[in-house]
């Protein structure tokens, strides 16, 4: 091998030499590069850890997780009272969105499964006088008589009181008196000898001898005593024909108001125009001649 050759050979041993210190330095660098990046990474991971000390003492707006375990961390501390203070001074409108939401829903269940009760008899006390005991009292032997104890029934009194000298209230209670005979509501009148006669000539009432002849048939008896307690007033027919017709019984002594310690007064019992209640109607008068439920 001639010097030459030699020389190629050095060249190339050295030019290799070099190519790999060059590589070996690139290595190095990139090391360092890929070192130097994951320290980077590990600072910006650690900023990102959030110490226990700065989590903050505000809730809202932190996950509903952190909220509820930032809230019983909270109330953990907290005497009674100042628990109550929180509550009302963070969830006061929680709170009250669920009372009425509540109030609702109790209320739709109450009138579903507690409906109103069928009226069975419907009397408009209009005349005289009457404590409540007495009301209940009357109310609690009708009621013995015409409801059904396995059905939702009951009978309705209602006083519609006439203050003197207050005209306005009087024009209110006959408005009243008025709509809810249309309606169909009312279907016993009692009342005194003046309104019983101005309810005649309005149409307010119906004649009752229909409803006597029925008594008749059911108990002669009760028939018989209240023959002397007729009473009989001019009554408009349908036509505009004026005829005396009988319109109302006296009751006011009857033995029913009586064994009830109502005072014996100038009452009149009337049927009204609109009563669907055609058969409580007859058994009421034969109770108020011959009581049958007085429960002493």
């Amino acid at each position: 091998m001639d010097n030459k050759e030699k020389r190629d050979i050095s060249t190339e041993n050295m030019s290799n030499s070099e190519k790999r210190a060059k590589v070996a330095m690139y290595s190095t660098s990139d090391s360092k590069k890929r070192m130097n990046a994951q320290m980077t990474n590990s600072e910006e991971s650690e900023s990102d850890v959030i110490e226990p000390a700065e989590i903050s003492d505000n809730p809202i707006g932190a996950p509903l997780k952190k909220q509820f375990q930032l809230e019983l961390s909270k109330l953990r501390n907290m005497t009674f009272k100042n628990k109550i203070d929180h509550i009302w001074e963070y969830y006061r409108y929680y709170l009250i969105g669920i009372a009425i939401a509540l109030f609702v829903f109790i209320s739709i269940m109450v009138t579903v499964f507690s409906p109103s009760p069928e009226t069975v008899l419907f009397i408009s006390w209009s005349s005289g006088f009457a404590t409540d005991e007495q009301v209940n009292d009357l109310t609690h032997e009708l009621e013995l008589l015409l409801t059904d104890e396995d059905k939702y029934e009951r009978v309705e009194i209602i006083f519609f009181v006439t203050v003197e000298g207050d005209p306005m209230m009087e024009v209110a209670n006959i408005q009243r008196l008025v709509a809810m005979v249309a309606a169909g509501m009312v279907d016993v009148f009692i009342l005194d000898e003046q309104m019983l006669i101005e309810y005649s000539m309005n149409g307010f009432v119906q004649p009752l001898d229909d409803i006597l002849a029925e008594i008749e048939l059911i108990n002669p008896n009760v028939s018989h005593k209240i023959e002397e307690h007729l009473f009989f007033a001019d009554f408009e027919t349908e036509y505009g024909e004026v005829s005396e017709r009988l319109t109302g019984i006296s009751i006011g002594d009857s033995p029913l108001l009586t064994e009830l310690n109502f005072f014996e007064q100038e009452l009149f019992f009337a049927m009204s125009v609109t009563s669907g209640q055609h058969e409580n109607v007859v058994k009421t008068i034969i109770e108020f001649f011959e009581p049958s439920n007085l429960s002493g």
